[in-house]
């Protein structure tokens, strides 16, 4: 069984006043998959996708709940990062936790050293208005590009002028560090978040990036075409995890699966 839950009770206050993390409203979900693991008598290797912060909740109280939860199984986790493992063109650090009945599986191993990580140029090398989705993104308000026209590739919300900035920006720290980042050409993406919320902007243009662009960038091939409405997508490809950062897991769980099929023929997993 394969899943990625959101969850977004990360507060230390569960941890002060003796709760526990998956008892969290906003963390049903979590809660959820777990229960259908459980309630799976077949199920015999799960893998788990979440943000990195489940590692660190409660000073790692989250994490060992879920070990605890799923204590009939030998769990191995620790976070990902796309780029640096698994050639993807985008920075994504993801928590992934594989349960196994059958022999512990461990996390892929990286496959591309730094100086081979895929940038954003290679990413959208061949896009053009053409290819489906490419077209679909947020048109931007005249003061929207007056303030991307003041950020140079790397920089991000603060290299926007005082008199420019909302308020906001003008408030103590200000937004996240991927509000108004543009890109550089030359390097791997940050994290996508929903580029319409954080106006991650293209490397070159004073637009946000397309839904082809993102789609790039978490390696979906073109063939691959968003439907819906423009928030809906952009929502969707923010939720997702890069395709090769999937494929390497999925292929330790599979050879794990092969190898214990050989082991054990008179009782073969499919």
């Amino acid at each position: 069984m394969i899943g990625g839950s959101p969850c977004q009770g990360f507060s230390n206050s569960n941890r002060k006043k003796g709760k526990n993390y998956l008892d969290d409203p906003n963390n049903k979900l979590v809660k959820e998959y777990i229960k259908s693991i459980k309630a799976n008598e077949n199920c015999q290797v799960f893998v788990l996708e979440n943000v990195p912060q489940i590692f660190s909740a409660g000073e790692g109280q989250f994490r060992n709940e879920i070990y605890d939860a799923l204590s009939d199984f030998e769990i191995t986790s620790g976070i990902l990062t796309a780029a640096d493992d698994y050639g993807s063109a985008q920075l994504r650090r993801r928590a992934i936790f594989i349960g196994s009945k059958i022999g512990k599986i461990e996390l892929p191993e990286p496959e591309v050293t730094p100086e081979n990580y895929m940038s954003v140029r290679e990413a959208f090398d061949g896009i053009t208005d053409d290819i489906e989705n490419q077209i679909d993104y947020s048109i931007p308000r005249q003061s929207t590009i007056d303030r991307m026209e003041c950020i140079r590739p790397g920089e991000n919300w603060k290299a926007i002028p005082e008199e420019l900035k909302t308020s906001k920006m003008k408030e103590g720290s200000g937004p996240h560090s991927s509000v108004y980042r543009r890109l550089v050409m030359d390097e791997p993406s940050i994290t996508i978040t929903n580029v319409r919320k954080s106006n991650i902007t293209h490397p070159i243009l004073n637009r946000s990036l397309t839904i082809r662009e993102c789609a790039r960038l978490f390696g979906l091939p073109d063939s691959f075409a968003f439907k819906g409405s423009l928030d809906a997508m952009q929502q969707l490809i923010a939720n997702s995890v890069p395709v090769d950062m999937a494929r390497s897991i999925g292929n330790v769980v599979k050879k794990a699966i092969t190898q214990f099929n050989i082991r054990n023929k008179d009782v073969a997993l499919v």
